[in-house]
């Protein structure tokens, strides 16, 4: 056995106080309060919440993914279809003018 590292002995302490209980950390009894959204602060208080996870990559990869299907390829069809439009009325107006 490793004497080093055993307490001293000492027959006149009892047995019970050679150990040390200590206690494990508290658990926390109140988690975070979810603001229900009903109330003005309590919708910023969401948002909030929301850009902090978002910022922190604290998302699963499947809600990054929906979201750049749901939100930007729509965009991005938009884009495509207005910047289209704007060339096929750009060379209408110049080839006309040019005749």
């Amino acid at each position: 056995m490793n004497q080093k590292n055993q307490p001293p002995e000492d027959p006149s302490a009892p047995s019970d106080k050679l150990f040390v209980d200590v206690p494990p950390a508290p658990q926390q009894q109140y988690g975070d309060h979810l603001p229900s959204g009903i109330e003005p602060m309590e919708t910023i208080a969401q948002r909030g919440r929301a850009y902090r996870r978002i910022s922190h990559g604290n998302l699963p990869w499947w809600i990054i993914i929906a979201s750049w299907l749901i939100i930007g390829l729509p965009l991005i069809l938009i884009a495509f279809l207005y910047l289209q439009n704007a060339i096929y009325e750009f060379k209408a107006v110049h080839s006309s003018s040019n005749n």
